[in-house]
């Protein structure tokens, strides 16, 4: 339900858009450096058992539980192609609360802009790897559904509802830990801030 209240807003707000004077509608751009934060509430622990099957684990201070939250403050650069597509590179920094981990993302984006003014529903996916503070990387994919509004001449604010599935790979000290494999579903909000060239 709240996602078609925010599709509802997201495209009232594209119709009112269209009273803004034509010259001003439009960020004449080849290249964008974008900063972003956000916030993605993660599901319960899943692991995958010997026999293939997946299971739930009790909770530790290793598992996931239902307030466990991931963190991410990212950078990216990305090449606008006729203002209708981006493609482009990031990394930044994420920190998962429950349990304890933080990593650095490094990623592959494309940015999809079906409309050809600034005030504007767009898409996004992103797919990549982890590293840092972790024993293996796993997949790296996220992808999102958002709203676009110029803030400046050369800059842009983004709001998007964001869904994420990543695996990773932690040892730990504990010999009694069934596995170390964690599969983070999450879905929260994010907000990006793009300066353009």
């Amino acid at each position: 339900m709240s996602l078609i209240l925010l599709i509802l807003f997201l495209l009232s707000s594209c119709a009112s858009a269209q009273t803004v004077p034509y010259e001003k509608r439009f960020v004449d751009k080849d290249w964008g450096i974008r900063v972003q934060s956000s916030i993605l509430y993660v599901g319960d622990q899943r692991f995958l058992r010997e026999d293939g099957e997946f299971g739930y684990l009790d909770n530790s201070k290793y598992n996931l539980e239902g307030n466990s939250k991931v963190y991410s403050f990212l950078a990216e650069v990305n090449y606008y192609f006729d203002d209708f597509i981006g493609i482009g590179v990031g990394t930044g920094w994420e920190y998962l609360n429950q349990p304890k981990l933080n990593y650095i993302p490094v990623y592959m984006n494309m940015i999809l802009l079906p409309f050809e003014a600034i005030n504007s529903v767009y898409l996004r996916g992103s797919y990549g790897y982890h590293f840092g503070n972790i024993r293996s990387s796993g997949a790296y994919v996220r992808y999102g559904i958002g709203y676009r509004f110029k803030v400046s001449k050369i800059g842009n604010a983004f709001v998007e509802l964001t869904r994420s599935f990543q695996n990773l790979y932690k040892d730990y000290p504990n010999p009694e830990r069934i596995s170390n494999y964690y599969h983070l579903d999450g879905t929260g909000v994010s907000l990006l801030f793009e300066l353009n060239n």
